[in-house]
């Protein structure tokens, strides 16, 4: 980032006028190596010389803000983005989520969540999916299943992607019963479990000791005309291990 910034502050010396382009590959070298003071003092720069802010911009800083645990300049910058013509992506609402997670503010997260999908009519499977990663480094599964709750309504029927990120999320906090209730949920309501689904599944119920169930998942795989793949084979064959069952 030093050779970034160098390069950037050249160009100032020679007066010649900073663009977009320039300001966002200094700040996204600043934010890359933990310089989110730096990366905050460009964008305010970047505001003082009316230069125009994209969405990169914007990603870098709150992205420097997840990384600072400046869950309260997060929020700040993503009303400022949404009072402004850029749109949010991905990137946006996942480092915006996580900078109240790994602030410990997991009631700011949940109050972002909500009102992302169910007001502000954002990319609600980024949102979900940012929101579960939060869950799952922070070993959180009762969080999870309440964004889960948000998530249904707001989307009507959830699809697989939703299934399968809160499945993901269970098994990572060791949670094989409410990994088997929402893979049987998904069942019930024919949505088609597909590999991340049975991957994260029986995992869980491996993890959680319970081979029989482990196999059982593993039995009606091809029913589903889904693939194994390592994980779901080394799963099954811990599980046999496990039950005796070699023959």
């Amino acid at each position: 980032w030093d050779k970034a910034m160098q390069l950037f502050d050249s160009m100032a010396l020679s007066k010649v006028r900073s663009s977009t382009i320039s300001f966002n590959s200094a700040m996204s070298a600043c934010e890359k190596c933990g310089e989110w003071e730096k990366v905050l003092e460009l964008f305010s720069f970047m505001v003082r010389s009316k230069v125009k802010l994209s969405t990169t911009t914007y990603n870098a800083s709150i992205s420097a803000c997840e990384k600072g645990r400046k869950w309260e300049k997060a929020l700040e910058l993503l009303s400022l983005m949404m009072q402004g013509q850029e749109n949010s992506d991905a990137i946006t609402i996942d480092s915006t989520v996580s900078a109240c997670e790994t602030s410990d503010e997991s009631q700011k997260a949940s109050e972002l969540f909500r009102d992302l999908v169910q007001n502000r009519g954002e990319d609600s499977t980024a949102a979900f999916s940012a929101a579960f990663g939060a869950c799952e480094s922070g070993d959180d599964w009762k969080q999870s299943f309440q964004y889960f709750n948000v998530m249904v309504p707001a989307k009507g029927q959830p699809d697989a992607i939703t299934f399968n990120a809160a499945i993901s999320a269970c098994d990572a906090c060791g949670q094989w019963q409410q990994a088997l209730q929402l893979f049987r949920m998904m069942v019930q309501i024919k949505v088609e479990p597909n590999t991340i689904s049975f991957c994260a599944a029986i995992g869980a119920c491996e993890n959680g000791g319970e081979w029989e169930k482990t196999l059982q998942l593993f039995s009606v795989m091809s029913d589903y005309k889904v693939e194994c793949n390592t994980l779901v084979l080394i799963s099954a064959v811990n599980a046999c291990e496990r039950g005796g069952k070699w023959g």
